[in-house]
């Protein structure tokens, strides 16, 4: 009787002590992240590392939860990055569709398509996965303190991301339609300048697409003041060497069918990576804006040549003489609006 008592107590040990392993570990798993992962990856330039780490380790990590509180404010950041992988194969799979398209392959054309829509799927599940997370963090319209804004950030964008990653799937994941609305409103709680730009950015692109919900000033004008709002976002943003806000930009103008604006945009946009190094501690998020103006420039040049932008060309056109040439090419746009 007395050995058996001893060998319930020894498993009765055992199993405290391994909970008490498995929450340390959990702890410390979400405190390093935080403070040193996180900060290490977007301080590199390497976004198929970044995108394949958050699609590798997110499981292991956000397991942890079964054991200890919920790492949700870095699952913001490793959910985000994971989507990124989705995210460049829909781009890969449009690129495959427009070539079929010039070479007049239907079967490929449709193929591409089809995948395109499952990469979309995927990219719209795990940005909204992000945006759940940033909605536990910060919920009851919650705004950030200094060391939460960055996570802060990323949540909307991922909210964007998630509704327009669903409606290019045909809504195969069911993302809330309001969620742009809400970003735009949540973006008060962040400062523009400090950001480059980006919360303008993002509550002018939501403005744009949503009818009815800008000011009414900014209604006025068919719409020009918005274009105005995002083209300053982006002076921003291309200063201060953090340029999501010109992808934000570029991906606007191209929903309004602005070919000469977005070709605008991305001329300013290679001009900017020339005179001005990416923000140190951020060079990954612009690395990514990079990569979205590459994916729109590869689809123009696609659609009308057959192959993606030249290796190093970024900014560049075949012959086309209706790109603006001035310094203030994009102003210009903008009056023809």
């Amino acid at each position: 009787m007395n050995r058996l008592i001893r060998i319930c107590l020894l498993i009765s040990l055992l199993t405290l002590n391994a909970c008490s392993l498995n929450k340390m570990t959990g702890d410390m798993m979400t405190s390093y992240t935080k403070d040193h992962l996180t900060p290490y990856l977007l301080g590199s330039q390497d976004l198929e590392m970044a995108c394949e780490m958050g699609v590798s380790m997110g499981p292991y990590l956000l397991s942890f939860e079964r054991v200890t509180d919920s790492p949700d404010e870095v699952a913001i950041s490793t959910l985000m990055t994971a989507a990124l992988c989705a995210e460049q194969r829909s781009w890969d799979e449009e690129l495959r569709a427009l070539r079929a398209q010039f070479h007049k392959n239907v079967a490929e054309a449709k193929d591409a398509m089809i995948a395109q829509k499952r990469a979309h799927a995927l990219a719209a599940l795990r940005y909204y996965q992000s945006y759940e997370r940033f909605l536990k963090v910060f919920a009851e319209d919650r705004c950030p303190n200094e060391d939460e804004e960055l996570s802060f950030l990323m949540g909307l964008i991922s909210g964007v991301q998630a509704v327009q990653h669903d409606r290019a799937s045909v809504v195969s994941v069911g993302v809330p339609a309001d969620i742009p609305a809400n970003v735009a409103r949540k973006t008060k709680c962040l400062n523009n300048d400090k950001w480059f730009g980006v919360p303008s950015a993002l509550q002018a692109a939501v403005w744009l697409v949503i009818p009815g919900s800008a000011p009414a000033e900014m209604e006025k004008d068919q719409q020009k003041p918005i274009f105005n709002q995002l083209q300053k976002a982006t002076e921003i943003g291309n200063q201060k060497g953090l340029r999501i806000a010109g992808a934000i930009f570029a991906n606007a103008a191209l929903s309004k069918g602005n070919l000469d604006l977005v070709k605008s945009i991305i001329s300013k946009h290679a001009e900017s990576l020339k005179q001005t190094p990416s923000f140190a501690a951020y060079k990954l998020l612009d690395q990514t804006s990079t990569l979205q103006i590459q994916s729109i420039s590869d689809k123009i040049w696609t659609s009308q040549i057959g192959s993606r932008t030249p290796h190093q060309e970024l900014g560049t056109f075949w012959v086309d003489p209706s790109q603006p040439k001035k310094e203030d090419a994009n102003q210009d746009l903008l009056e023809g609006l």
